[in-house]
């Protein structure tokens, strides 16, 4: 964990203590205000931290993305894909019939499901297979 997070979650955890420390007394304390101004100082560096951080994963995801894309299925019968997710591992059979996308199981390529076009975006590679592919 960052020294900012560290730093805001010991920031909020003084400001809480001194507020239910005021609250226990019911009269201000001084220490509610300085805990709350020194939890305030640090929300500006957490808020940055976590944008970085976004945009860290934000990129890594992007470019794993991009880096699976390969070869996109094209919408033509007769032809068949396996394809491989990026992320577990995963292998369905893709293929295009009577103007829509449909997927299998390898293991039960004569059982077909409807897909809708979003499956062109799935991360992973399609690898077209051989023809005579079982239909």
């Amino acid at each position: 964990m960052s020294d900012v997070v560290e730093r805001a979650k010991a920031a909020l955890e003084e400001f809480e203590s001194a507020r239910a420390a005021d609250h226990a007394v019911q009269e201000p304390i001084c220490d509610t205000a300085a805990a709350g101004m020194e939890l305030a100082a640090v929300v500006p560096e957490l808020v940055a931290e976590v944008e970085r951080l976004r945009g860290v994963l934000i990129d890594r995801v992007v470019a794993d993305h991009r880096a699976e894309r390969g070869v996109r299925p094209v919408p033509v019968e007769g032809r068949v894909w396996l394809y491989r997710s990026s992320v577990d591992g995963a292998e369905v059979l893709v293929r295009w019939e009577l103007d829509g996308w449909e997927t299998a199981d390898p293991g039960l390529p004569s059982r077909w499901y409807t897909q809708d076009s979003s499956l062109l975006e799935w991360p992973g590679r399609f690898t077209e297979l051989e023809s005579g592919f079982p239909r």
